[in-house]
């Protein structure tokens, strides 16, 4: 699953923009007073001006080349703090066959940089913002995780990858996620339960489609890969 665009509301977007372009050194694509887009390798991701008494955040992944975790967990720390557990700072996921490390950005969203050993390990030398693949996950809180994996399969035609549960079950492939998660689950390496809030994301397939999860602000499009 490819997701080649990504749009989140957020409440400090005057913040995000200088963290995402100046902190990590993606590109600006595009900004007007209510939204900023910057470039994530193939993918845009798009913050959105909340309302006032909105606080949004999310748990978001980008997928980094096999071959640069250590230079890339050396480089983001040089630029904020990574988030630890009992002393670790980076996650071994086992059945994934991957590595990663987490921050807070400025929103207080759960960003991830995985780097995920089924894919081309990528080219060697140092690490950079160029070397950011795509954004690779976006979770998605629900109340019911069957339901809503059910739904999915049956209407967008992803898949679930690897094992499911009715508290976390991811649904894609190595390029891309959907992390459905339980309202309140706790997300990885933080204290913050899963909250639900809006967002919208296009991904590649075979045929158009806009799909919208009942009951929640999360809207899916489908579009074919030459239409991207």
């Amino acid at each position: 699953m490819h997701i080649t665009e990504l749009r989140l509301m957020t409440d400090c977007l005057v913040e995000q923009r200088n963290f995402y372009t100046h902190t990590l050194g993606l590109p600006l694509l595009n900004e007007t007073e209510a939204s900023m887009t910057v470039g994530v390798g193939a993918t845009r991701l798009v913050f959105l001006q909340a309302a006032p008494e909105m606080h949004p955040f999310y748990h978001f992944a980008f997928n980094i080349p096999s071959s640069k975790f250590a230079l890339a967990k050396a480089w983001l720390a040089l630029r904020c703090p990574l988030l630890e557990i009992d002393g670790a700072n980076q996650v071994n996921h086992e059945s994934w066959n991957a590595q990663s490390f987490y921050f807070y950005d400025p929103a207080g969203n759960v960003v991830e940089f995985i780097a995920r050993y089924n894919l081309p390990m990528g080219e060697s030398g140092a690490f950079g913002s160029h070397d950011l693949l795509n954004v690779s996950e976006i979770g998605l809180v629900v109340d019911n995780v069957f339901a809503t994996i059910e739904s999915i399969e049956r209407s967008v035609g992803v898949k679930v990858w690897k094992e499911k549960s009715d508290t976390f079950t991811a649904m894609g492939d190595d390029n891309g996620l959907f992390i459905v998660a339980k309202s309140g689950r706790i997300w990885l390496m933080t204290d913050k339960p899963a909250e639900v809030h809006p967002f919208e994301m296009t991904i590649q397939g075979s045929a158009s489609l806009h799909y919208k999860i009942a009951d929640f602000p999360y809207h899916i499009n489908v579009v074919p890969q030459d239409q991207k």
